[in-house]
């Protein structure tokens, strides 16, 4: 049996140490939306939960700029991947994290040249919110504290390839957003002592944080209509091609709503709605820190199956119609699964599909209901586990 982390415990130990504040670093990169996302989540929420420790994000471009090619290896692999996400493909993925692992593997060595980049602040808690690079990362951060707690929150609901999250060698603590990450944990060898299970994945406090403007005013200052339904559009941080096109059979359905369209970095998608006449009132958003107060808006969310984007929008209670491209099954199948199983969730197999599903969602309070059962206070459960490591 897996232990659970009692909240009750976070204020038992110092997290300062001979009167000086003890250093928390949380890695993160860019691929995706998700790491970051989670990085910069746990970055907010222990600056309030635990304001004496030191915490701070560290994009690994800062780690590993210690060492060119690293770097360079780093940084294409980071572009091609979220070129993927962004249109929709993830082609030979299991070969690229094959290589990637090879990689990290050989550069190895190289991690005592990394470890000058905590020479003047040493690490207490270094907190990785990536895969694959954490055997070269931990050891840097051990090279400058030996005594250093490493630590991994899988950004996944369950690991789709061996040792892409879990291996026991690195000695680190995993703090497991899903039953399915738990038991892949201890099946892969890590110790029981080092597996603790979280209720869901960290989101930012401004998704748990209660609303404090008017719905209904909200939707008319954004040029839209409060008699309306909302359906808020969002593929994650990196945007997606589809975008588009779900736009445009949504406005082209009987049903009358109101649109938002958030399209991150995806400048194509970007571009070509806010150049598009909708028959619907609509609102067309690029990359954007105010994601919840959007998401607070809709009724029902169309999008990719990402773990960050699914728990946002329960910490909103917003169920969800979740895509399900076979080209990208390979990283959000187990994702849409489990989304099904819960009751707040259909899935789509075709964009055609889209307002079919939409009305299918509000037609029925049940969905909401289900959002609304679902226990999401992974935020206290890292805080509570960080105060026992440190």
């Amino acid at each position: 049996m897996t232990k659970t982390i009692e909240i009750s415990s976070i204020h038992e130990r110092p997290v300062t140490e001979d009167g000086k504040s003890k250093r928390v670093d949380i890695v993160y990169f860019n691929g995706g939306g998700a790491h970051k996302g989670i990085a910069m989540a746990l970055k907010a929420e222990l600056q309030r939960s635990l304001p004496e420790a030191d915490v701070r994000a560290v994009n690994t471009d800062q780690i590993f700029s210690h060492v060119s090619l690293l770097d360079w290896l780093t940084r294409a692999g980071i572009k091609l991947y979220n070129t993927g996400l962004q249109w929709e493909t993830m082609i030979g993925l299991r070969q690229y994290i094959a290589l990637g692992r090879g990689l990290m593997t050989l550069m190895q060595p190289a991690a005592s040249r990394l470890a000058a980049f905590w020479k003047h602040a040493t690490p207490h808690v270094v907190i990785s919110t990536i895969p694959l690079c954490n055997g070269i990362i931990f050891a840097a951060a051990r090279e400058s504290n030996p005594e250093a707690r490493c630590v991994t929150i899988p950004v996944d609901f369950e690991e789709f390839y061996r040792r892409y999250w879990f291996d026991p060698a690195l000695m680190s603590y995993y703090l497991c957003g899903t039953e399915r990450l738990v038991q892949q944990a201890l099946q892969r060898g890590v110790p029981e002592s080092h597996v603790f299970p979280l209720r869901g994945m960290p989101v930012h406090p401004s998704f748990l944080a209660p609303a404090d403007t008017n719905p209904a005013e909200a939707l008319e200052e954004l040029g839209l209509r409060r008699d309306l339904p909302t359906v808020l559009i969002f593929f994650g941080g990196q945007g997606s091609r589809y975008m588009v096109d779900i736009a445009r059979r949504l406005d082209a359905a009987a049903t009358p709503w109101n649109l938002i369209a958030i399209c991150g970095c995806h400048k194509v998608a970007y571009e070509s709605l806010c150049q598009w006449r909708s028959r619907k009132p609509k609102l067309i958003v690029g990359y954007t820190a105010k994601v919840a107060e959007y998401m607070r808006l809709a009724d029902v969310m169309v999008g990719k199956p990402g773990p960050i984007s699914i728990h946002e929008a329960i910490a909103c209670r917003v169920p969800l119609v979740l895509m399900d491209n076979p080209s990208m099954r390979i990283l959000f199948e187990y994702n849409i699964r489990w989304a099904e199983e819960n009751g707040i969730a259909k899935r789509i197999r075709s964009l055609a599909e889209t307002p079919e599903a939409v009305n299918k969602i509000l037609a029925s309070g049940h969905w909401r209901r289900n959002v609304a059962r679902i226990n999401v206070d992974a935020n206290a459960c890292v805080a509570a586990c960080l105060r026992q490591l440190m």
